[in-house]
């Protein structure tokens, strides 16, 4: 199939705006603006020079970046989407996994990479036409998306949940988009909502956490802003985040499920105890007999050339795939998450697989045996080692060595020093041991000693990256 026909809906959209309104600004980043006018000839100058085959594409959140991505999606190219900061260790175990000649079809793909619900890293190509584009409409669509709105998704933009909701979704229905690269302060985040005219957000519920108290100690700030609706996930939403953003705001938080997989699922209206709220209307969901969620796409939900989507990737044979969640469905129709069925972790909304972070431990020098666990903390799991090693490797040291091969926030906060790691018959690492014997030492607060010890926790900023001072 052609890029013209696999990207047809958005480019038909696209082109459709720029005649009606070409000085609309399509992206606006910190690198400057494209308008509608000027991303359709674009598009159709890249269109009009094929270049077929697979690449990578780094990218940090720029106006740039959405035009390189487009431009060479429409041109041909199968592009696989990566973190700019992702360390060239990590870039080249997930080289090794691009698909090749077995993304969705003959047609050029999009790819994303995730940790999995469990595992190792993986890469997963998505059809355009049949996956990724409608399910942003309908996203687009639940959310009441409109040509006047101001989107700004603050995730990044590698992520499904930024590049396909915020973006493909607002430029589907006539949008702004904004992009911020990297974490703002909250007296800079509450000028960009004002200065930028921010109708819809979409962020994690650590940072509308964070957000909320600013915002709830300037009220001119508030009453001033345009913003009409506010969108949570990444994590599950806690109550008294959810409170304190209405609280500051006005707005409820409506929370929202999605992953790489299965794309976006799930959005809340804003209604009490609706959990992540009801399936999207390209979107089935159901709860097997162990608790697992399930999901699909609808078979009654044809894409735009009248084929009917066949499922997310990896499903099977009928469509259907499990997710790394436990949970249930109300009376109502409403998805409840209770549990996470995998070891994947959450710290501060970014998802962290223990069995790669394991991995490059034992690269460092000295350490002969690890574990890699979470302890529930104030913004999600915190991230905990338990190393066995010979020789005398400082803390910073293996820090220093872990930070040349993994993100930031991959980093643990925490080193814990053993005899031996406890194991199971079948050489399982028992991390729920090692987790409750640590939180039997916390205090009855169950918040962390005061002051950092060479075997707890280090600060970290908000991005959960190294303090300066460290």
């Amino acid at each position: 199939m052609s890029p013209a026909t696999e990207l047809g809906l958005l480019t038909s959209t696209i082109g459709r705006v720029a005649r009606i309104d070409p000085s609309r600004v399509a992206v606006r980043g910190s690198d400057g603006e494209v308008t509608y006018g000027e991303l359709r000839d674009r598009l159709d100058a890249a269109a009009s020079r094929p270049v077929p085959g697979e690449c990578l594409l780094p990218v940090s959140g720029l106006a740039s970046d959405v035009v390189a991505l487009l431009t060479r999606a429409v041109a041909g190219q199968s592009v696989l989407v990566l973190d700019a900061q992702t360390t060239a260790w990590e870039r080249e175990r997930v080289e090794a996994l691009i698909p090749g000649g077995d993304g969705p079809g003959t047609s050029p793909w999009l790819a994303l990479c995730t940790s999995g619900t469990s595992g190792l890293p993986k890469v997963v190509p998505l059809g355009w036409r049949t996956d990724v584009l409608p399910n942003a409409l309908a996203f687009a669509e639940a959310a009441g998306y409109g040509p006047d709105d101001v989107i700004w998704c603050s995730t990044p933009l590698h992520h499904r949940y930024c590049l396909a909701a915020g973006v493909l979704g607002g430029l589907l229905s006539g949008s702004t988009l904004l992009l911020m690269p990297g974490m703002l302060g909250p007296a800079e985040f509450g000028r960009r909502l004002h200065d930028d005219r921010v109708t819809v957000l979409l962020s994690v519920p650590y940072l509308y956490g964070f957000y909320a108290q600013e915002l709830a100690r300037d009220p001119g700030i508030v009453r001033a802003l345009p913003l009409r609706r506010c969108v949570a996930a990444g994590e599950p939403l806690p109550a008294q985040v959810a409170q304190a953003w209405h609280e500051a705001t006005g707005l409820p938080l409506l929370s929202h499920l999605g992953s790489t997989e299965d794309g976006q699922l799930t959005l809340g209206r804003g209604e009490p105890d609706e959990g992540v709220g009801r399936p999207l209307a390209d979107t089935q969901m159901r709860v097997d007999a162990d608790g697992i969620l399930a999901t699909r796409r609808r078979a009654d939900v044809s894409t735009p050339d009248g084929s009917v989507d066949p499922g997310p990737a990896g499903g099977g044979r009928d469509g259907w795939r499990r997710m790394g969640d436990v949970g249930y469905l109300d009376e109502r129709g409403n998805v409840h998450v209770t549990g996470r069925a995998g070891d994947r972790l959450n710290v501060a909304g970014k998802k962290v697989d223990p069995v790669e972070v394991e991995q490059a431990l034992r690269t460092c020098p000295g350490v002969s045996d690890c574990v890699v666990a979470g302890l529930p903390g104030p913004t999600g799991d915190e991230l905990v080692a338990f190393v066995v090693v010979s020789g005398a490797p400082t803390d910073n040291e293996l820090r220093r060595h872990l930070g040349e091969l993994l993100s930031p926030y991959k980093v643990p906060r925490r080193f814990v020093r053993l005899g031996r790691v406890p194991r199971t018959r079948t050489g399982k690492p028992q991390r729920g041991l090692l987790v409750a014997g640590l939180l039997a030492e916390r205090p009855a607060t169950g918040t962390a000693p005061e002051g950092p010890t060479p075997q707890q926790s280090v600060p970290l900023d908000p991005t959960g990256r190294l303090s300066r001072d460290q």
